[in-house]
């Protein structure tokens, strides 16, 4: 599983704000993004093969969440929306990689865009990947790219609205 999403970094803008500017420590940004759930020592650093364009990544795997949530995942922080979503596009386009699927909600197959009323907060795509459904999105405000498989879309998609497209207060 973990090599699906090693295989998402290497191919891996309206914004609801301006992106933070970067701080002295990437790694701890990144963290402070990733959805809670994964429990302390959840996430990992990618230290062997990190995206060539990313500030940094981890990869996400003991799953913790209440009522579930996906396992593996990978969380990806850039420097600059433009580069994530040029990026994710590229990720999304990527031939034999990524099998577009429908997002449950979403019209047509991927990306759409996703954010409140009026605004755009990032972009979503759903699809399989290494024979398990994905949903990949980007949160502008990161600016960050995060990707779940699991075996099931619909829990999938249920835990993305839950945790990532409304998150508890």
């Amino acid at each position: 599983m973990i090599r699906a999403l090693s295989a998402a970094a290497a191919l891996t803008a309206a914004a609801i704000g301006a992106a933070p500017t970067a701080s002295a420590d990437p790694l701890a940004d990144l963290l402070g993004m990733v959805p809670e759930g994964y429990g302390p020592q959840g996430c990992q650093p990618i230290v062997d093969k990190p995206p060539p364009k990313a500030l940094t990544a981890v990869d996400c795997q003991n799953r913790v969440f209440p009522g579930g949530g996906p396992a593996p995942a990978r969380y990806i922080l850039y420097g600059d929306p433009d580069t994530l979503e040029s990026d994710f596009a590229a990720f999304i386009n990527s031939k034999g990689q990524f099998g577009p699927l429908p997002c449950l909600g979403n019209p047509g197959i991927g990306p759409n865009k996703w954010g409140p009323p009026d605004t755009t907060a990032g972009s979503i795509a759903c699809g399989t990947l290494n024979n398990q459904f994905a949903v990949v999105w980007t949160k502008d405000s990161g600016p960050y790219f995060g990707a779940a498989i699991g075996k099931d879309l619909n829990a999938l998609m249920s835990w993305w609205v839950a945790t990532i497209e409304q998150p508890p207060n």
